[in-house]
């Protein structure tokens, strides 16, 4: 019997609660005979459930719709259910390779080349060659910006990013989970795209590259290579890993670039309690150090100063989780 994983399911389809009943919803599932998303929703039953549409009546297994729609790496042939993906590496680098396929893009993309939108958040010209963003006319996609995600030349992703701020977002949840409007996600992976995979800007990466910094988002990154200068000089890059989490598909994508030897982890202090199994991973071959932002600002938009002063004051990732675990104790 096929068997999905519900939390991983709810993860990478971007699933929502609505009404009473343990019924959920996403702006990615959409129904196969009438297309639309708002009537469709999703439930679990321990490790299966089913989907079905309000408008049209339309139904069908939970396993069956993931195959429909091209997302059967989310179902288990085995009978079994792995919370934890505990599998074997030559399984996991075979999940590897059929991840990281050529990506299309959505239809009717256009790409720019230079954005004011853009410009303000620290974009140069070799973030709008490394990206390639542009918009979309899809409704589904307007007030959004898209960036193409390409790792080792291929295109093996797109994200779409709102242009409305986090404030705006945190009140559109508010109002949504009140009844009051729909919700409006502040990102739109594309379809099938497991970031977990992907390391944010790695093609920037070269052979003369001694020192990484990792940071959460896409501004975060263009933030710092424009106060810091990171183009002038190729031994100091700075790549992302799509928010608060650093994966073993990404710690992959690291050690295929051999030069290497000094890694930042310049995350929020919340952040990195969620790294830090990966982080003292890392330290087996590299010096990692973490670095935590003085202020609540975000990498992308605090000053160079600020900036410099976490990255100065940044210890190694063993002292710090060792210390963080004694001050709990104490």
């Amino acid at each position: 019997m096929k068997r999905v994983n519900q939390s991983r399911v709810i993860e990478q389809l971007n699933l929502r609660s609505f009404g009473q009943k343990g019924w959920m919803r996403s702006l990615f599932c959409s129904c196969p005979q009438c297309g639309r998303s708002d009537k469709f929703g999703v439930k679990f039953e321990k490790s299966s459930g089913s989907v079905h549409c309000f408008y049209d009546d339309f139904s069908e297994s939970i396993v069956k719709y993931l195959e429909r729609i091209g997302r059967d790496d989310l179902v288990n042939n085995d009978g079994t259910v792995s919370i934890d993906f505990k599998i074997s590496g030559v399984d996991k680098e075979k999940r590897e390779e059929k991840k990281l396929i050529e990506c299309s893009l959505p239809i009717l993309f256009e790409e720019v080349l230079d954005n004011k939108y853009l410009n303000d958040r620290n974009f140069l010209l070799q973030h709008y060659r490394l990206f390639r963003p542009g918009y979309c006319k899809d409704p589904s996609l307007g007030n959004y910006i898209i960036f193409q995600l390409f790792q080792f030349g291929k295109r093996v992703g797109w994200q779409a990013r709102s242009k409305y701020s986090k404030e705006w977002h945190k009140k559109n949840l508010e109002d949504y989970k009140s009844g009051l409007c729909s919700l409006k996600l502040r990102y739109k992976d594309a379809p099938g795209m497991d970031t977990s995979m992907i390391l944010g800007g790695c093609d920037d990466i070269t052979d003369k590259t001694r020192v990484l910094i990792l940071v959460e988002g896409i501004f975060d990154k263009s933030g710092i290579d424009k106060k810091l200068n990171l183009y002038s000089d190729e031994s100091v890059r700075c790549c992302f890993t799509f928010g608060n989490k650093l994966s073993d598909g990404q710690v992959k994508v690291i050690k295929l670039f051999k030069s290497i030897e000094l890694i930042y982890l310049l995350y929020d202090e919340g952040t990195m309690t969620q790294v830090k199994k990966i982080a003292l991973e890392l330290s087996k071959n590299y010096v990692v150090q973490a670095a935590m932002m003085i202020t609540d600002s975000d990498p992308g938009d605090a000053s160079i100063e600020d900036i410099c002063t976490a990255m100065e004051k940044s210890v190694s990732a063993i002292e710090f989780f060792a210390g963080r675990i004694l001050s709990n104790i104490l």
